[in-house]
């Protein structure tokens, strides 16, 4: 063990770990692939959305099964959203790294941060 933390400290100071969102250097043992900073800027949206379409919807605004105002009347080719995030800033970097950097070691990190925000 005690090696281990050695060829880890080594290892990090050749091949500095960086945050996939901003480059950011990693000090904290815990963040695994992105500073505290990233993360905190990752909003989960509000439950105020059409489940239809995913539009934002406001406080006086009405949803039924059909959609709201601004999909009732459209035919999409799907059957419904579930939004969890903004696609925007560190998400949206994060995603883009994973979609097409083929970096796989973000799933955890995205799947972790899609299962916070359905529980909400």
């Amino acid at each position: 063990m005690f090696t281990s933390n050695y060829i880890r400290a080594l290892f990090d100071l050749v091949y500095p770990r960086l945050c996939f969102s901003c480059n950011y250097k990693i000090i904290n043992e815990s963040e695994k692939y992105i500073c505290y900073e990233c993360l905190g800027e990752i909003n989960l949206v509000s439950a105020d959305r059409c489940r239809r379409c995913g539009i934002a919807q406001g406080p006086y605004s009405t949803v039924s099964q059909a959609g709201c105002v601004m999909c009732k009347n459209v035919k999409l080719m799907f059957d419904g959203v579930y939004a969890v995030n903004r696609y925007a800033g560190a998400i949206r970097n994060l995603i883009q790294r994973f979609k097409y950097n083929g970096i796989e070691s973000l799933s955890i990190t995205l799947g972790d941060i899609l299962i916070e925000g359905i529980k909400c």
